[in-house]
């Protein structure tokens, strides 16, 4: 009974955790024990969506649903396994300085010089150019730091990497998201990602 459970749930890490909306539905998936924290900004990120849909506010098709992914910052959307950005799950800005966090996590430990480059670009959907939304270099977090950051501590990520941005969007619209991490002075791609997000 428990395999075929944990085959029908796709579990591979045990303990897992799942939050199960009214309707059956997995919310939300933890690939270990989820702490209080982790269910709270969950679940506060569920009624907050649900409100907005009701309220007739816009999601995007295949759109990157936040998670209480790190201790002490908000919800955050993943563009990969190793990219990801806090947005609180709310739909991104019109306008100038919209604020966003973005953490990379060198879970393969890809980086040997230490100094990563972020690189993020947009596309609209009626729009073949791609806007670059950040080009900065990342800032190392000290190892105790960024032990803090993860909420699940058997995770064995050995460096991970922050940068604050602010950023400017002129139009509300679902935008697609690709995201580049490079050395400094290397044009080959450590990680990449993809999301779609909406601004409004």
């Amino acid at each position: 009974m428990i395999t075929s459970v944990a085959t029908s749930f796709g579990i591979v890490n045990r303990p897992s955790t799942f939050l199960i909306g009214p309707e059956g539905v997995i919310q939300q998936r933890w690939d270990s024990v989820a702490f209080s924290a982790q269910f709270a900004l969950a679940i506060e990120a569920i009624l907050e969506t649900d409100f907005k849909m009701t309220s007739e506010t816009s999601t995007c098709p295949n759109q990157s649903l936040p998670r209480a992914k790190f201790a002490g910052v908000g919800l955050a959307r993943p563009l990969s396994n190793e990219i990801w950005v806090v947005d609180n799950g709310k739909p991104w800005g019109v306008g100038g300085n919209f604020p966003l966090q973005w953490i990379i996590l060198d879970s393969q430990n890809k980086s040997r010089l230490g100094n990563l480059h972020l690189r993020i670009t947009a596309q609209h959907p009626d729009s073949k150019i791609d806007v670059v939304l950040v080009n900065q270099d990342l800032q190392l977090l000290p190892e105790e730091e960024a032990r803090g950051l993860l909420i699940d501590q058997n995770n064995d990520v050995s460096k991970i990497y922050f940068l604050t941005t602010t950023i400017s969007l002129n139009q509300s619209d679902c935008i697609q998201l690709h995201a580049a991490v490079t050395e400094s002075l290397s044009t080959s791609f450590l990680y990449e990602g993809d999301a779609s997000i909406p601004v409004g």
